[in-house]
């Protein structure tokens, strides 16, 4: 409780009951449906708590479906991933570093939402999670291409699974992950017309940016994958903030 202390941010007993009732059990669900382990179930629980308190249920909902897509198509059809060596670890369970990489720039920005009450705030939440999903979606959707990808900084043919590999059939599921979360967002009320077209180019772009430090950085071995995934959810949040200013 120090952070809503510290923060001076007040919340009502039932509200808070209601991010524990909800939070705990999306993450047990989500352990024993084999999406997480037991450290991924407990600080996605975490996140999910602050997310709640902080903001309200309807972005809880965008960080379910983020999470939710993620678990489906990382475990689709799987041993076709595995096989050409780019498959998720553990069958494609989650731990806290996948949590945290993907969940801690929307969680940030939903505690200062809940703080300012800004919309730029809304807006850099809805763009870290668009970025996220598109992503994901990219890399699990994309793996399954019948030719093989292209290295995003020159374009030349390279293996299944090499980092910041791109292909047509990622660039799709790349699209339509970022829309999916900007979809969701406007249906929910979270986002109006404008808000929802600057976080789908943003999320777009910011999964872009997760390429191209996978096929710089992360292949040179300079940062990890967690990391990769922490830094492209931060440039979709600020490409948003760049192109709501304009």
């Amino acid at each position: 409780m120090w952070l809503f202390v510290s923060f001076g941010h007040s919340i009502e007993l039932n509200h808070l009951l209601l991010a524990l009732v909800l939070s705990l059990g999306v993450g047990y669900l989500s352990y024993r449906s084999g999406a997480t382990d037991e450290a991924g179930m407990i600080s996605g629980a975490l996140l999910g708590i602050i997310v709640i308190l902080f903001s309200d249920l309807r972005w809880f909902i965008l960080i379910l479906i983020f999470f939710f897509v993620a678990g489906v198509f990382t475990k689709y059809k799987y041993e076709v991933k595995l096989s050409r060596g780019m498959a998720e670890d553990r069958k494609g369970r989650r731990s806290y570093n996948n949590v945290f990489g993907n969940g801690i720039v929307p969680t940030s920005l939903a505690i200062l939402y809940g703080l300012t009450g800004n919309e730029i705030f809304s807006l850099g939440f809805i763009a870290s999670l668009s970025t996220v999903t598109a992503d994901t979606l990219g890399s699990e959707i994309g793996g399954l291409s019948q030719k093989e990808p292209r290295m995003i900084t020159n374009f030349r043919r390279v293996p299944y699974g090499t980092n910041g590999a791109i292909s047509p059939l990622g660039e799709v599921a790349t699209i339509f992950g970022a829309l999916m979360i900007v979809l969701s967002a406007f249906l929910l009320d979270v986002a109006s017309g404008r808000i929802a077209l600057i976080a789908f180019i943003s999320g777009v772009l910011g999964a872009h940016v997760d390429s191209l430090l996978g096929a710089t950085l992360e292949t040179r071995g300079k940062i990890g994958n967690s990391t990769v995934n922490f830094l492209a959810s931060l440039s979709g949040s600020i490409i948003s903030f760049l192109l709501y200013s304009t």
